[in-house]
């Protein structure tokens, strides 16, 4: 009986013949990719490298949305301002920080009128709102009390003022040190303002549109944080 030896040629051979059919295949269907046999050396970019890649852009859109959503929030619902004057003490005090509500009174745009009707929100001030308002000199804004509505005549007369003839004693201020005017009808969307310190404050007609909110939660100092009412 033959023994059954390992021959190194005939197993060559066998495996070349093996191949054939595969290789004649590849060579006739050209659409076929060819095997990479030794992945490693394809080369490719460090884990370490796209990771860090990766966590910079993505820093960067964090950062950039957020600046956007910053600005909206600024220019159509609440911003920060900061007292500038005494002349509303001792409500609010010099360099109180204060956050003003935007949508208070809201505006022409189509978004702030649906607001309106859904919320509520009032389309004018009322007396003795305390309102923030454009100045057009710096700081570019100032905080005073609504007094007088569009239509109204306003006189002072020795620190009293007079709304349509008839003194307004809502308030038990007396601005004393205001010299005597009026009386002045006001125009339709125009108010007539004033600050509560008797000693320091003047007084200011507005018109609506520069009107810019009311403030809604004062943040400093830390003693007096809390929401106006």
């Amino acid at each position: 009986m033959s023994e059954n030896r390992f021959d190194p040629k005939k197993f060559q051979d066998f495996k070349f013949k093996s191949q054939q059919p595969l290789l004649k295949v590849l060579k006739e269907n050209k659409s076929v990719s060819p095997i990479n046999i030794n992945p490693a050396r394809t080369p490719k970019q460090p884990v370490k490298q796209r990771s860090i890649i990766s966590v910079i852009m993505n820093t960067i859109i964090l950062f950039v949305a957020a600046f956007f959503l910053f600005v909206l929030i600024r220019a159509l619902l609440f911003q920060t301002f900061i007292v500038a004057s005494d002349s509303m003490e001792t409500a609010f005090m010099k360099a109180d920080v204060i956050i003003a509500n935007k949508l208070s009174y809201g505006n022409s745009t189509p978004i702030w009128k649906l607001a309106s009707s859904v919320f509520k929100v009032p389309k004018t001030p009322i007396r003795a709102d305390i309102i923030i308002y454009e100045t057009g000199r710096s700081p570019g804004y100032n905080i005073k009390r609504v007094i007088g509505m569009p239509g109204e005549q306003i006189k002072l007369r020795k620190g009293v003022i007079y709304i349509n003839g008839k003194p307004y004693r809502s308030m038990k201020f007396q601005w004393k040190k205001i010299k005597d005017f009026g009386p002045i009808k006001l125009s339709a969307n125009s108010y007539f303002i004033i600050g509560d310190n008797i000693r320091t404050s003047d007084y200011n007609f507005v018109m609506r549109n520069k009107i810019i909110g009311v403030p809604l939660v004062r943040v400093w100092p830390p003693r007096r944080i809390g929401i106006i009412k």
